[in-house]
């Protein structure tokens, strides 16, 4: 969907929206269930193995793209912005610069806005979740996860709407589109999903139970490629202060609902029809083609020109997946392999089982 947005292909222009709140639902569900079974095998949380896996994942990569565009830019017209920016973003500090300057002040960072968050989030959450354990206990762990995530979700919403300024709606834009604080609700959704299965794990959902909640997992679908390729209501003012505040918190819950059906009852058909293996392939390198893709787009464009054009996108695509290929190969890939290095090891058993739970909906 981001990729489709940025290069303006026919219907997708709320592609990038849509998303990137998926992108942000699927990371806090994926991190807050990594904690909580990490807590549950070993006792604890290991907080240092814990950054310096997120660190190896992420860093080399970013200080590669950071390197090559930057260089970019001072041999180009490109300079301005993206140098100035760049600072920023190295430090993942980049959104607030949109958020309080406006958008398109990143230069060729523009996309490493949602980066940023992502960074922050990966910084803050687990010592909330370290500090729920403290506060509720190791039993109430993940129920103490739960409440935080909730409440953190309805405080985030409300600061949205109590932040929009009708006087001012492109900064107030800019503010709700691009502030940790503004859509952390989009995390904590993913959050609170992943603490709710993680409570539910020792319960088998009955068939009819798999069954509604597929249907449910296929409409959340359908509504957020509808929203993605047709944008209804248009681009009013109205329909962006609905889209930023209250849209923003839909399009959460529609992709949380999709990844519990897929959770729940990995057998149907939509998990099937997910886990194919050219997408499963491009989610394996899909970091790499996120960082690459829209400075590769932006360049093409200013080449070639005729952003609509059906030459540009295939031109922008073959260099996009070059890239990224390059950067999972000779860049990611070797330092992934030092990941094993930073798992952490057994502690005093805290929990009355040791073994990962079975999924929700497993056969006993």
């Amino acid at each position: 969907m981001v990729l489709a947005y940025h290069l303006e292909l026919p219907y997708s222009p709320r592609g990038g929206t849509v998303g990137v709140t998926t992108f942000f639902v699927l990371s806090g569900f994926l991190i807050t269930m990594l904690l909580l079974r990490e807590a549950d095998s070993h006792g604890r949380i290991g907080l240092g193995s814990f950054y310096a896996r997120r660190a190896l994942r992420l860093l080399p990569a970013l200080a590669v793209l950071v390197a090559v565009v930057t260089a970019y830019a001072v041999l180009t017209d490109r300079a301005d912005d993206t140098l100035r920016a760049a600072p920023a973003v190295a430090f993942y500090g980049g959104n607030w610069t949109r958020a309080f300057e406006g958008f398109g002040t990143l230069g060729l960072f523009e996309h490493t806005w949602s980066l940023s968050v992502e960074e922050q989030f990966y910084l803050a959450w687990p010592l909330i979740v370290l500090l729920s354990a403290i506060v509720a206990g190791a039993r109430h762990r993940a129920a103490a996860v739960l409440g935080v995530s909730l409440a953190g979700c309805a405080a985030s919403l409300a600061w949205r709407l109590a932040l929009w300024d009708g006087a001012d709606p492109a900064g107030s834009a800019a503010r709700l589109y691009n502030g940790t604080d503004t859509a952390a609700d989009q995390l904590l959704v993913g959050c609170a999903l992943a603490a709710g299965l993680w409570l539910a794990r020792h319960r088998v959902v009955p068939a009819a139970g798999r069954a509604l909640l597929g249907v449910g997992a296929a409409l959340g679908l359908g509504f957020l490629v509808w929203i993605a390729a047709w944008r209804p209501g248009g681009t009013t003012v109205d329909n962006t202060r609905l889209y930023l505040t209250w849209g923003a918190s839909a399009f959460a819950l529609a992709a949380a609902v999709v990844v519990a059906g897929i959770v729940v009852a990995p057998g149907g058909w939509l998990p099937r029809a997910l886990g194919t293996r050219p997408l499963m392939a491009v989610g394996r390198v899909s970091y790499g083609l996120y960082l690459w893709h829209y400075p590769v787009i932006v360049v093409v464009q200013d080449r070639l020109g005729d952003a609509g054009s059906p030459v540009q996108w295939l031109v922008a695509t073959v260099i996009s997946a070059v890239a990224t290929v390059t950067s999972w190969l000779l860049v990611e890939k070797p330092c992934l392999r030092h990941k094993d290095r930073f798992r952490p090891t057994d502690g005093p058993a805290r929990e009355s089982t040791r073994r990962p739970p079975e999924p929700v909906g497993a056969a006993r």
